[in-house]
């Protein structure tokens, strides 16, 4: 064994680091759901999109510390947008549970896995919006 690959194991971080789900199932993608109450669709998106600075992530990226975010498979929908983006993308099995549970709430924001970039992650609420977890729908 090299002194490189010594000293990596010595000093690799100690802990539960999150791991892969298995892949979703033949013909199906998964998909990570974000209930949240912005005033509009813009502060949502500016919120997902816009980073302050060029030396700083967006705030969802910041707020999701246990997960690389590519934002360009991020999607926010806000208002009536967040009933029809429910209605398309979910089976009516389905799309009703997602609107349960998307309830008052008048911004939908949904993180493709493919956001991920193959890296394991781990998600939670943030400040702003609550996991709703993930879901399986057709791809």
């Amino acid at each position: 064994m090299s002194l490189w690959s010594r000293l990596r194991d010595i000093f690799a971080p100690i802990g539960d680091d999150p791991e892969l789900p298995p892949p979703p199932a033949p013909g199906m993608m998964r998909l990570h759901l974000f209930a949240g109450d912005f005033e509009s669709g813009d502060a949502a998106r500016a919120y997902c999109f816009m980073a302050p600075d060029k030396d700083h992530p967006e705030p969802l990226t910041n707020d999701l510390p246990g997960a690389f975010v590519d934002i360009r498979f991020v999607t926010v929908a806000h208002g009536p947008a967040a009933g029809d983006f429910i209605r398309h993308r979910f089976p009516p099995d389905t799309a009703g549970t997602v609107r349960d549970r998307l309830g008052a709430a008048r911004t939908l924001v949904v993180l493709d896995e493919a956001a991920f970039g193959g890296f394991p992650y781990e998600l939670n609420d943030t400040p702003k919006l609550a996991y709703l977890g993930a879901w399986e729908v057709p791809e």
